[in-house]
């Protein structure tokens, strides 16, 4: 997908309102980009066909590929919060956790501390969710266009 249509893609589908829905699609766009880098720096990708491997696992194939991201103290760990956030609106109805989780996750994506995300109204925290999910998007998103580049980043 050239980079003008999978930012489209991304503004097509992540909507702006709706914590729920922001959280679970923002988690498919970036599972979708964890699958194509994951299949660009393979010899064999196809090999990997039948695995039918968690968003978590995709997530720790593309950490041990790249390794640590230089400047952004804590990706892989926004990655791994945004799946639990995922998991805890997935698999129960009434949790108490998701605000905590969220606003973790706003934090290690480097959008805002977790106290000025407490202090913001509901607009505003689904712009901070948007903006969270958006830089986790366009840094994987920047590995596979340095992969179709063959400029892998040491």
């Amino acid at each position: 997908m050239e980079t003008q249509n999978i930012f489209e893609h991304f503004g097509d589908h992540l909507p702006e309102k709706d914590f729920v829905l922001i959280i679970l699609k923002g988690h498919l766009l970036i599972e979708e980009l964890l699958d194509t880098l994951i299949t660009k720096t393979l010899k064999k990708p196809t090999a990997l066909k039948d695995a039918r491997l968690s968003f978590i696992q995709k997530s720790c194939l593309a950490h041990s590929i790249l390794g640590d991201i230089k400047n952004i103290d804590h990706f892989w760990s926004a990655i791994k919060k945004l799946n639990t956030l995922r998991n805890e609106i997935a698999h129960n109805l009434e949790s108490r956790k998701i605000e905590k989780y969220m606003f973790e996750f706003i934090e290690l994506a480097g959008v805002q501390t977790q106290k000025k995300v407490a202090e913001l109204n509901t607009d505003s925290r689904e712009k901070s969710l948007r903006d969270s999910i958006l830089i986790i998007f366009v840094t994987i998103k920047g590995f596979v266009d340095g992969i179709n580049s063959h400029e892998l980043i040491e």
